[in-house]
């Protein structure tokens, strides 16, 4: 959407979508009306106003996300000072203990039993003498085969 016709209307939108209240936009664009945050309300409600606010609104989020990138790192180290910061708050037991969760996870250090990677075998010989004792119980339904090793 381009810049507002009205000058007014557009400085009112950059001001809302700066965060600015109603009532204070208003203000700075010089209105005049005797109840200002009533008057804020309803300039606000003009579609267009409306429009041109979300547009700006998304061009500051956009340019925030391009200035401060998030990356892996930088979602770790918050992870650490949550953790520090949780464990050094009375009740933060919670924020410490998840934000420990997902770092040892990043790490590897809890896997879950159904995402459990699983040893790929190309032959018999890659098997050691215990896992090939196993396979053979498996494969006769538990029942004792005796034992290979030696």
């Amino acid at each position: 959407m381009p810049v507002l016709d009205n000058l007014r209307w557009e400085c009112f939108a950059k001001d809302v979508a700066l965060g600015k209240t109603y009532t204070d936009a208003y203000k700075s664009i010089g209105g005049k009306a005797k109840d200002k945050a009533k008057a804020g309300a309803a300039l606000a409600s003009h579609a267009e106003i409306q429009q041109r606010v979300m547009e700006l609104q998304q061009r500051v989020t956009d340019t925030a996300v391009e200035r401060a990138p998030i990356t892996k790192g930088w979602i770790l180290d918050k992870l650490r000072e949550n953790a520090e910061k949780g464990l050094a708050l009375p009740g933060g037991s919670a924020v410490a203990n998840r934000a420990l969760e997902l770092l040892g996870k990043e790490l590897g250090m809890f896997l879950d039993p159904a995402n459990k990677p699983t040893r790929t075998v190309r032959s018999v010989t890659d098997l050691s003498l215990q896992e090939l004792d196993a396979l053979l119980a498996e494969s006769l339904g538990g029942r004792d085969a005796g034992s290979i090793v030696q």
